[in-house]
């Protein structure tokens, strides 16, 4: 059974008795909420850790508002480091996702070809 917000997303119920259907359904409708959630969630961090290394390359922050706003997405300025690179095997996209999948704190700007990464402590 499709999640309908997720049209790559399916599930699939085995079993040896009959399948509630009344249940399947209203399983596929709180996870498609919940992942719809999620996936939200996730773009809202990726936009606002974008939207401040952007304003930190441009120096559009005064220095308190700028160690707050990293101190509220764990990055600290003294155990930090910041990176420049131009994949040429796979799409920035990508990169974002895989970084974020190994469990690296991050924040993400890209920029045509490429990808603008501020690292948190311990990750480099």
């Amino acid at each position: 059974m499709a999640l309908p917000s997720l049209t790559a997303c399916e599930i699939l119920a085995t079993g040896g008795d009959l399948i509630d259907y009344g249940l399947l359904h209203h399983l596929v409708a709180v996870l498609g909420i919940e992942l719809e959630r999620l996936l939200v969630e996730n773009e809202r961090s990726l936009r606002l850790g974008s939207e401040l290394l952007d304003d930190l390359i441009q120096s559009r922050l005064p220095e308190q508002a700028a160690l707050d706003r990293l101190a509220q997405l764990n990055c600290p300025t003294q155990q930090s480091c910041l990176a420049s690179a131009r994949p040429t095997t796979e799409p920035v996209a990508d990169w974002r996702q895989r970084l974020r999948r190994q469990g690296v704190e991050l924040l993400v700007r890209s920029q045509a070809n490429e990808l603008i990464v501020l690292l948190a402590t311990g990750q480099w």
